[in-house]
């Protein structure tokens, strides 16, 4: 039984397959003959849990027929596991079952599989599988009443307790949040009992957290080292804004993105793809496109008016896309009737103040009061960014990039906030 690495396992199963091995007995190498092959009928098991039976089943083949194949462990034959053929077969089935043991647990068990010709020769291949240790009794219990959605205005602290219990007695729980700890709700004392615990979780979520999905770990590790963990999501939501529209999660495609339009009408929150230019040129207010200049690469948004726009959305990508590249209604973007001028600043919000902008005044005096000059084009946009624009009929807004893709192939996906029509004054 050899004691090697998980990751080991992995690459030894991936060399295994179709192997052919010289023998420690002095047997004629592989060169002399034609090769035995073993072909697995399903892939092969690499990392089992104690008491769970594995299972293999090989073809094996060998043009001077196959007499016999049997499997060992470090050497020692496995019970019932030879296989004699009397009519020496060219081609054979061999199935192979074995539970594993409790004693193997952490260590890596060596299934090595041989095979004999009617002439003599003998051949083997080997898979190797990593026994975990045993399953820890742990439980984890998260109440059924906790909420999947939560109104931060109504409910500004998110509060439950969650019912722990290890057979092996109780070293820590903690919570993560998105992966990351919470550090104030990590328990290492003070358990109800040695091997139980009424855990309280509390945690305020911050504007930040409106409009996310956010998952919550529970993690618990026993006396024996053993971490077992469980996942509790939330969706966190807020009053609506009486002056403001909000969206979440908007995907907009890049100039050769095929999954998603590159054209974002604001107010309806309508993504247009590069066939629609034409038809819905009045209503689009912001043109996404991925800049390949060694100097400004990356995510860039702009008006529709602006030179950046006629010269990515020209002939050469109306006939890659699906737009009509020529004649009075050209969805070439210089043809355009209508070339909304919508106005960009990139600010230095966080995230956080991002989230926390409610009402039109402070809309306004995000962009307004940022320092950078208005224009047409935000450009070399990262995740996290916080963008500020107004539309040509002059009303306001922010953008919020989630993701900035990767190519002009892939796309971005934006929140963003604006003023309601109506407001506009």
């Amino acid at each position: 039984m050899k004691h090697i690495g998980f990751l080991w396992i992995l690459l030894v199963a991936a060399l295994a397959a179709g192997g052919c091995n010289q023998n420690d007995d002095g047997a004629e190498s592989d060169a002399a003959h034609e090769r035995i092959v073993f072909t697995l009928a399903s892939e092969a098991p690499v990392a089992e849990y104690p008491g769970a039976q594995i299972g293999y089943t090989f073809t094996v083949e060998y043009s001077a027929g196959v007499s016999q194949v049997v499997t060992t462990i470090d050497g020692i034959e496995i019970e019932n596991s030879r296989q004699e053929y009397p009519d020496a077969p060219a081609s054979t089935t061999y199935e192979f079952r074995y539970s594993l043991l409790t004693a193997q647990a952490g260590q890596t068990v060596d299934f090595v599989f041989t095979a004999t010709g009617a002439d003599g020769h003998v051949c083997s291949i080997d898979y190797p599988v990593y026994v975990y240790a045993a399953r820890a009794e742990i439980d984890i219990v998260v109440p059924d009443n906790a909420p999947s959605e939560v109104n931060i205005d109504a409910q500004p602290e998110l509060a439950f307790d969650v019912n722990v219990s290890a057979a092996s007695g109780l070293m820590k729980i903690r919570t993560l949040k998105n992966d990351t700890a919470i550090e104030s709700l990590t328990k290492t004392a003070g358990f109800t009992t040695d091997k139980t615990d009424v855990y309280a979780f509390r945690y305020e979520p911050t504007s930040g957290d409106v409009g996310q999905t956010v998952k919550f770990t529970f993690e618990v590790t026993d006396n024996d080292g053993n971490l077992f963990t469980t996942d509790y999501t939330v969706n966190f939501v807020r009053t609506a804004s009486s002056e403001l529209d909000e969206y979440y999660g908007i995907p907009v495609g890049f100039n050769r993105c095929t999954s998603y339009g590159p054209y974002l009408d604001v107010d309806a929150c309508q993504v247009y793809t590069v066939a629609d230019g034409y038809e819905k040129c009045a209503d689009i207010d912001v043109v996404l496109f991925w800049s390949n200049n060694a100097t400004t690469i990356g995510m860039a948004v702009c008006g529709a008016n602006t030179s950046n726009a006629s010269t990515i959305y020209n002939a050469s990508t109306m006939t890659a896309m699906g737009g009509v590249a020529d004649g009075d209604q050209s969805d070439v973007i210089a043809n355009w009737p209508v070339r909304n001028a919508t106005l960009f600043k990139k600010t230095s919000l966080t995230v956080d103040e991002y989230a926390a902008i409610f009402t039109r005044d402070e809309l306004v005096a995000a962009y307004e009061n940022c320092p950078e000059a208005e224009s047409g084009l935000a450009n070399m946009l990262k995740a996290g960014r916080i963008v500020a624009f107004k539309t040509t009929d002059g009303r306001y807004g922010l953008l919020k990039v989630v993701s900035s893709g990767t190519g002009n192939k892939d796309n971005a996906v934006f929140d963003y906030k604006m003023e309601k029509q109506q407001d506009k004054q």
